[in-house]
């Protein structure tokens, strides 16, 4: 058996979502996006989100033990990387079958119950809308509720385990970050760039999950695009956001540097945004909510005349099997911050002469929080 942490780790979670589905009176939660298939079964399916033509379900009763449903082609590995004993499969490569669903749900005693969805906030149901449609219809007297505010009240708090694989993903991203800094040069391309980011995460045992790589003037509002083939040339500011994935957790962290070595002005207002960064992270604390953190920052940046230019809805989000995850470290979300809780900061500001953000990863602790991210924060001359 291939499991990304100890078998304790999901008995663990196991125990959690039953309880969670006992005191909202559910009588089963059924899952099919791949994070929760991931979280609750330690099956993580080889190419996530990349294909449709395979979906699965995963029904976890309160009272009896769950079941992962796969495609046929899935099975061996299915039933092999998790710690379900009840692996089965269905044949059809066109959709989901009705009838098989149907009949496990009478086999589990779920006829007529009140079953949890991943209907809601920052959940996806992952098969076609015809399928889920067939499957209601062949489930008519269930009722469906959703059930995402339960999921997020047990993936939001990482265990040890879980905070863990994060720090691994951050210094596998360190040490992508060392090499790029020490190997690039005017003349190189993007592209070039971004290979070199993903041999160093590779050579250290991670996988990459995304890499953004921009550079120039008239290019630095592209905080959500691909590198591309553009030749990097004296002056030019260059900036990466890194997504870097070890044992199916995220990390998301950026750095910058200049061709050349950096101006004065754009020294300055890297070091403002570090400051104001790092001076957010010293306020976290368990108890105070996400809206009251984002405020701290707002201000932080209003006493020193800054107006936050990077506009991704958001100061800051969570972190975990998704590259993004709640809370939101904004105005909007009142979440109160708990222990075990990883989300990022990312305070910015995006202007003619640079892209200046400095995102940080931490993890809330008991009297605190703990920096994940440590990789330096200078803006390198190249």
């Amino acid at each position: 058996m291939k499991l990304e942490f100890d078998r304790q780790e999901y008995l663990a979670r196991h125990e959690r979502i039953v309880e969670l589905l006992r005191s909202s009176e559910l009588d089963a939660l059924l899952v099919t996006a791949e994070p929760n298939v991931n979280y609750y079964s330690g099956w993580r399916n080889f190419i996530p989100w990349w294909t449709y033509s395979r979906p699965y379900i995963l029904v976890i009763p309160a009272e009896r033990d769950p079941v992962l449903l796969v495609q046929g082609f899935q099975h061996y590995d299915a039933s092999h990387d998790s710690w379900i004993n009840d692996v089965r499969s269905y044949d059809s490569l066109v959709g989901v079958p009705a009838a098989q669903v149907s009949q496990l749900f009478q086999e589990l005693g779920l006829v007529g119950k009140r079953i949890g969805l991943e209907l809601g906030y920052e959940q996806r149901i992952f098969m076609p809308y015809n399928d889920f449609e067939q499957i209601k219809r062949a489930l008519s007297t269930c009722t469906f509720v959703d059930a995402s505010e339960i999921i997020w009240r047990q993936r939001m708090i990482k265990s040890e385990a879980e905070i863990t694989a994060h720090r691994q993903a951050c210094e596998i991203g360190d040490k992508a970050y060392a090499a790029v800094f020490a190997q690039v040069s005017g003349g190189m391309t993007e592209k070039e760039v971004a290979r070199i980011l993903g041999r160093a995460i590779f050579e250290a045992g991670g996988e990459q999950g995304f890499c953004i790589v921009l550079s120039g003037s008239g290019n630095y509002g592209r905080v959500a695009g691909m590198p591309t083939g553009r030749v990097l040339q004296n002056g030019d500011l260059m900036w990466i956001d890194l997504g870097v994935i070890a044992n199916g957790y995220w990390c998301d962290f950026c750095r910058a540097g200049v061709v050349g070595g950096p101006s004065e002005e754009q020294q300055r207002l890297q070091e403002v945004i570090v400051d104001i960064t790092l001076q957010t992270a010293d306020c976290v604390r368990p108890g105070m909510k996400a809206s009251e953190l984002s405020g701290i920052c707002l201000q932080l940046a209003a006493d020193r005349g800054i107006d936050f230019s990077f506009n991704c809805g958001r100061l800051g989000h969570g972190m975990g099997i998704n590259s993004t995850e709640p809370p939101h470290i904004a105005t909007y979300d009142d979440t109160t911050l708990e222990p075990g809780m990883i989300f990022t900061l990312e305070p910015g500001i995006v202007n003619d002469i640079g892209t200046f953000i400095v995102e940080e990863n931490l993890v809330v602790r008991p009297s605190g929080y703990e920096l994940l991210t440590t990789t330096s924060r200078e803006l390198h001359a190249i």
